[in-house]
């Protein structure tokens, strides 16, 4: 229901122009629903902002899926420790990179350009507990 209004307040500040500083509000509206746990396509142009802080939140041992529009290309963030990562990157490109939540923003920033050169929208995903058989067999609809 939450997500429901809000969805209809942003489309209606969106026809109307009433938001002057539109980067900044869109990106508390994606903060925002990122708190209710919401797994939704969100914009190239604030997604590293909204994955440091779904990031900061995620217990130790769980893991974020990082999707492109088609599902064909795949990032996995770990939280191995409180300040460590693991960041398997599994698309164009295959490699792992073990990085603190300082380094995360500037890794990402390349791995962007890499992996989704011309996405638009990302998918994120928020996962439960960290296990690489099971992330192996993950599924998803491909487009």
């Amino acid at each position: 229901m939450i997500l429901v209004i809000l969805n209809a307040l942003l489309y209606e500040a969106e026809q109307t122009r009433a938001i002057k500083n539109w980067k900044f509000n869109k990106l508390e509206y994606w903060i925002l629903i990122s708190k209710l746990g919401e797994n939704e396509m969100i914009d190239k142009n604030i997604f590293i902002k909204v994955l440091i802080e779904r990031a900061k939140k995620l217990p130790v041992g769980h893991y974020l899926d990082i999707r492109s529009y088609k599902r064909n290309r795949t990032v996995f963030v770990v939280k191995e420790d409180h300040d460590s990562f693991l960041v398997i990157e599994d698309g164009f490109f295959k490699e792992e990179f073990r990085v603190n939540l300082a380094k995360l923003k500037k890794l990402f920033k390349v791995i962007l350009k890499k992996e989704f050169p011309r996405s638009h929208k990302i998918r994120l995903y928020t996962m439960g507990k960290y296990n690489e058989k099971d992330t192996k067999v993950i599924k998803r609809k491909k487009i």
